[in-house]
């Protein structure tokens, strides 16, 4: 769900222009395009896997960044945490089935 594809699909297709307390309605969270996997195949589990491998290493790359005390420690975590942000996104991309150019729009939106 963190990912800059369906950042920039909420934003095109819910988002209230409220950025203090934007609202998040049941229905519109509902009717997101969520791939469904088939787990029998090997291919769309392999998948699944790899994007959780990553959150993983996502959610104890973060809580290594909060626990950082030195800046080069800091600045080593944050940007694993952005490499990792940036491989997570071509999963994503990947699991949609995304063109370049389509990519092009969404990360040209997310700058």
């Amino acid at each position: 769900m963190s990912s800059k594809a369906l950042a920039w699909y909420w934003v095109r297709s819910f988002f209230d222009q409220k950025k203090t307390f934007p609202k998040i309605k049941k229905d519109a969270l509902l009717s997101i395009p969520i791939p469904r996997l088939d787990f029998s195949d090997p291919n769309e589990k392999q998948e699944h896997d790899e994007v959780v491998a990553k959150v993983e290493q996502m959610l104890a790359a973060k809580a290594a960044l909060a626990e950082a005390w030195t800046t080069k420690d800091k600045n080593f975590h944050a940007q694993k945490c952005d490499a990792l942000d940036r491989q997570i996104d071509r999963l994503v991309h990947d699991l949609y089935g995304l063109t370049e150019d389509e990519i092009a729009i969404i990360e040209k939106a997310a700058e």
